[in-house]
């Protein structure tokens, strides 16, 4: 799992990157950074939202199914599905409880 939140958190850093560079986090309708690949058991995708946000989601799958995880523009992080419960304020690898 750490693995796919590093992931996230560099995307995100890449991303403001990008949006300083250009004043945009987007290019022809999708997010302008290449998202990152190879990740175990987690794939990472990003959607637009509106002319200045978008949200980056990791999605586990094989023996991390039932686990996603996103960051947006704002840099909220969240943990939006766990076998444990799910937390709108952080990622959490524990269920409910933040620890990231």
């Amino acid at each position: 799992m750490p693995p796919a939140l590093d992931a996230l958190s560099s995307y995100q850093v890449r991303m403001e990157q990008r949006f300083q560079d250009t004043g945009s986090f987007a290019n022809n309708g999708n997010c302008a950074v290449q998202l990152p690949t190879n990740i175990a058991n987690f794939t990472i995708t990003c959607a637009v939202n509106g002319t200045n946000g978008y949200t980056a989601t990791a999605t586990g799958s094989g023996s991390m199914s039932g686990y996603t995880y996103t960051v947006n523009q704002a840099g909220t992080r969240a943990t939006t599905a766990h076998p444990k419960g799910t937390n709108a304020t952080c990622w959490s690898t524990k269920g409910t409880v933040c620890d990231t």
